[in-house]
């Protein structure tokens, strides 16, 4: 496959954009790479609104035109919570297919964690003790348990940052009450997490997406350090996750974007999603956390390059939207 190739991640957040060559001596630094924030999940699951209906089109055009300028023909685009939950999904993929030329994928959850655990271990080499994942989406949060042998365990949940946020975000401050009535709804929850964590010793907890990037480039910013192409890991401390939580479910929103390293396009959603880690770390005991840049777009890569049998149409790593 000499040509380029184009990824397209249609969260419910965001939509990512990459393109690669996947004969480089690297096929995991894209070519181009760019995000929009979409926010489909706005207004809910249930519904894509026609606001975020008419955002998620434009970007797509977009998207269409740069992928015209590249001359590629081989695009990988899928979708995963807000497109596999909202009852009108199947209309927006067939615009996108009209209007763009694009075919839409809705995986499912568990193909999502499948890619984001291999995503991940492009960029770290697992230890041989037993860590645990975590990728924060807008709507769905995957969970997977591995070591450098093995993936022994992976589960989606709806717990993502535009869902806690709709259920339980009303007021700005969150007040400590709805911090609460959020804990008690992950407790309940993520109960096959804990009973799936028993086993097991898990200390590390290796995190991707957007409350870790936002995490990452907040401690970060407080370091004086920058992020360059090449940094796609970085180590964060319980200390300042803790900090980060009381900054963050303490203040406003006009006061959490002028946080140095806060990507304005989170700032709304960034107090329910760091409240679900917080709760993480505390119940799991997690001593150690590292943010991944790389996550299920460089899992796509990978079954590109090594699992191209997952990628066509039939498999049953896809889901009717």
């Amino acid at each position: 496959m000499k040509n380029p190739i184009a990824i397209i991640d249609l969260g419910t957040n965001t939509f990512h954009l990459m393109i690669i060559n996947p004969q480089a001596a690297n096929p995991y630094m894209p070519i181009y790479r760019q995000k929009e924030f979409v926010k489909l999940g706005e207004g809910g699951l249930a519904y894509i609104l026609p606001v975020a209906f008419e955002r998620g089109l434009q970007t797509m055009q977009h998207y269409a035109q740069l992928i015209a300028q590249y001359q590629i023909t081989t695009v990988y685009a899928f979708a995963t919570e807000g497109l596999r939950k909202a009852t009108n999904s199947a209309q927006f993929i067939q615009a996108v297919s009209d209007i763009c030329g694009i075919k839409i994928q809705c995986i499912s959850g568990d193909a999502e964690a499948l890619f984001i655990y291999h995503g991940i271990c492009q960029a770290i080499k697992l230890p041989k003790q037993p860590v645990l994942m975590m990728d924060i989406g807008g709507g769905s949060v995957e969970f997977i348990i591995a070591d450098q042998h093995q993936m022994y365990w992976k589960q989606s949940f709806r717990v993502g940052a535009s869902v806690l946020k709709n259920l339980f975000h009303h007021t700005d401050p969150i007040t400590t009450t709805q911090i609460a009535a959020l804990n008690q709804h992950i407790n309940t929850t993520l109960q096959p997490l804990w009973d799936a964590c028993l086993p097991f010793q898990l200390h590390t907890l290796i995190g991707s997406s957007g409350t870790f990037d936002t995490i990452a480039d907040m401690q970060m910013a407080i370091n004086q350090q920058k992020r360059t192409p090449e940094t796609i890991t970085y180590n964060l401390t319980a200390a300042f996750v803790d900090q980060a939580f009381n900054q963050l479910t303490k203040s406003n929103l006009a006061q959490r974007l002028v946080i140095p390293g806060m990507e304005a396009q989170r700032a709304d959603l960034i107090p329910a999603s760091i409240s679900l880690l917080q709760y993480v770390i505390k119940q799991l005991n997690i001593q150690h956390i590292i943010q991944s840049e790389y996550a299920i777009k460089e899992g796509v890569i990978w079954a590109v390059l090594y699992q191209p049998n997952l990628l066509q149409p039939n498999s049953n790593i896809f889901v009717n939207a």
